[in-house]
């Protein structure tokens, strides 16, 4: 059976991606302000390993949703304060990037681990963050996987300086049942916690954070990956490769 996600193209901003440049020499990043007004294209896929293809084909206004749309395959897509102000039967053509308007599907889709590390100074490698996954769910072991290093990953200077190294990764992973994404996550999640690899972090209010090597707030299904690379201004250049599939 055919996997399928969702491809999100975003026209106000035109860029959705993480952007670097050098400022008095210095690395900055910048991030896109929120989507104001785009596109929702389901993409099927009949093979795990087309997936890469989809995410090589990524552009910096591209965004991945592993939720569906709603009663449709393809749609605009507009903030709740623009679809409000819509007629009746533009609304019935246009989306809004909530779970009011998207949902897991019944069939095969992907599920997509966030790796976060602790932070920037205490990256894992790709064999680490493997090694931690299956020693806490062996059975990920026999599922096949693509890894790719996130957005902000391996960020260099034209010349050859490396600025950023690896910092985020994502694992892809075929699921039968879409619906299942979040019970999924949940119990990687919770044996990540009894193997040991909990932490708490303190927010910026103060408040105790309890956190993983994997992000657990991402499994809704109107939630964007941006999966696609950096921008990168003049002098910079990103050299994180391509996605690689994992048996």
């Amino acid at each position: 059976m055919s996997l399928r996600f969702t491809r999100i193209t975003s026209y106000k901003p035109t860029i959705l991606s993480k952007q670097y440049e050098l400022k008095n020499g210095k690395l900055a990043k910048s991030v896109s302000a929120q989507m104001v007004r785009g596109f929702a294209v389901v993409r099927e896929i009949t093979m795990f390993y087309d997936f890469i293809g989809e995410l090589t084909q990524l552009r910096e206004s591209d965004a991945l949703a592993y939720g569906l749309p709603k009663g449709t395959t393809s749609a605009a897509v507009v903030t709740k304060d623009a679809f409000d102000k819509l007629s009746q039967d533009a609304k019935a053509e246009t989306l809004t990037r909530t779970n009011e308007h998207f949902h897991w599907s019944d069939g095969p889709s992907i599920l997509m681990i966030d790796i976060d590390p602790p932070s920037e100074a205490e990256s894992v490698s790709q064999r680490q963050a493997l090694d931690v996954l299956i020693a806490a769910c062996p059975k990920l072991r026999e599922i096949p996987k693509i890894w790719m290093p996130s957005s902000s990953s391996y960020i260099y200077t034209t010349d050859g300086k490396s600025l950023t190294g690896l910092r985020g990764q994502r694992i892809y992973m075929p699921v039968d049942r879409g619906s299942d994404i979040p019970d999924i996550s949940e119990a990687i999640w919770q044996r990540l916690w009894a193997s040991g690899h909990g932490f708490v972090k303190v927010s910026k209010s103060g408040a105790l954070l309890k956190n993983s090597l994997i992000d657990n707030a991402v499994y809704q299904p109107s939630r964007l990956d941006f999966a696609a690379g950096a921008v990168t201004g003049p002098g910079l250049e990103q050299r994180r490769g391509s996605p690689e599939y994992l048996q």
